[in-house]
């Protein structure tokens, strides 16, 4: 019998480039066999190429630390928490209509049987182009989507869809189902958590493998047992919406004075209204992999014109000081040599003056790019076992 052939052992420190470049695409080929989605990372499925625009540069930035060119990471879940009537779902149906104009498929799943036509088509959506699923269960949504999205990757057809969740605050669990069918008064041992981690964790996965820009909108509220409220609020379905999301932006509502409305936004008030013309809103970053946490803006819905392009961004270049309030209602800006005293306008209209933000806007940009964008040295790497343990344990204190 002949003797087996040994395997010849190579110094891999003692190869030229050449012959060490040559092993190392072996040892990479070992892992394109185990996984056809193995690649490098500047071709890999994490990266994000492209973004869908909301209409509001403010709300670009907070999203995606663009202020042009910017919006709803496409490849990515995003999660708008707010509580009730602070315009999330205003804001996902019209990002919804811009991609739609771009040429993406939209795709609605209502738990809160919420959207209407006519409240669609008057934010710019073609509802005759739009798909629409009544959702009845955490269940029922994370298995349709599946299916759904494990057919567009099977064929190829990345990039293509845009799907607006609304809300996960408003979905059950096939368990909570059965308590009402049988009349039964014990409470949730934790199967309404567990349903929305695998759920999140389904949407953050796929969304990726598809290229599938997922926006889903969700409730937020304080603490009772908090002694000191924090900035950031608890949301519905527990800490797995958090930390399995790719990004999470909380919004709330700000009050504007009745009377001062007009003033404040350029708009006019409508009869009956006291003196109030739309929402005025803050974004606050709490979890992003692209700007740093617990950035925030200020954002605008006019009942009469929408979303607000260029609201907050006034506010954000005097942050930066490159814009100055001199006295009352005049603005001044800053030069390279100081500050320059020529009058450029009143808060009414430089908030509306797409003159003036095409000249400011890149000088704000390389603003934001430096002061709200990771680097080397701050990039938190989050280990998804140690997520997995601290969100059972979250699970484990509602059983208790």
């Amino acid at each position: 019998m002949a003797k087996k052939k040994e395997e010849v052992k190579v110094d891999f420190n003692t190869l030229s480039d050449k012959e060490k470049q040559k092993i190392i695409d072996k040892a990479w080929g070992v892992l394109d066999e185990c996984n056809d989605s193995a690649s490098m990372l500047s071709e890999a499925l994490s990266n994000i190429d492209t973004f869908d625009d909301t209409g509001c540069c403010m709300l670009n930035a907070l999203l995606s630390g663009r202020i042009v060119g910017g919006g709803f990471p496409e490849g990515r879940m995003t999660v708008l928490a707010a509580p009730s009537s602070v315009g999330k779902s205003y804001i996902g149906l019209q990002a919804a209509a811009l991609a739609q104009k771009k040429g993406k498929r939209i795709l609605i799943f209502d738990s809160e049987n919420a959207i209407d036509r006519e409240f669609a088509t008057n934010l710019g959506l073609d509802v005759t182009k739009v798909k629409y699923f009544p959702v009845k269960s955490i269940e029922q949504c994370k298995n349709s989507m599946y299916a759904f999205l494990n057919f567009v990757e099977s064929q190829g057809m990345k990039g293509q869809f845009f799907i607006l969740v609304d809300s996960l605050g408003g979905m059950m669990s096939e368990m909570d189902f059965k308590r009402l069918e049988d009349e039964s008064s014990s409470a949730d041992m934790g199967t309404l958590a567990k349903s929305m981690k695998q759920f999140i964790k389904m949407m953050t996965n796929m969304s990726a493998r598809t290229k599938t820009t997922i926006v889903c909108t969700n409730h937020i509220f304080d603490n009772p047992g908090q002694m000191f409220p924090s900035l950031e609020k608890n949301m519905s379905g527990g800490k797995s919406v958090k930390y399995f999301s790719s990004t999470v932006l909380q919004l709330s509502a700000v009050q504007v004075k009745e009377g001062d409305a007009d003033r404040k936004t350029g708009d006019e008030a409508a009869i009956g209204s006291k003196g109030m013309t739309g929402i005025a809103i803050r974004g606050l970053s709490i979890k992003n992999r692209v700007v740093k946490p617990y950035m925030e803006g200020s954002m605008y819905i006019s009942w009469q014109k929408g979303l607000r392009k260029y609201y907050g961004l006034l506010e954000l270049a005097q942050e930066f000081d490159l814009i100055y309030n001199k006295a009352g209602k005049l603005y001044i800006r800053s030069t390279e040599d100081g500050v320059d005293d020529k009058y450029i306008g009143t808060k009414q209209e430089i908030q509306t003056s797409k003159k003036f933000w095409d000249e400011y806007i890149p000088k704000l940009q390389e603003k934001i790019t430096e002061n709200w964008t990771y680097n080397g040295s701050n990039l938190d790497l989050i280990d998804e076992d140690e997520i997995d343990e601290f969100i059972d344990e979250d699970i484990n204190e509602d059983i208790e």
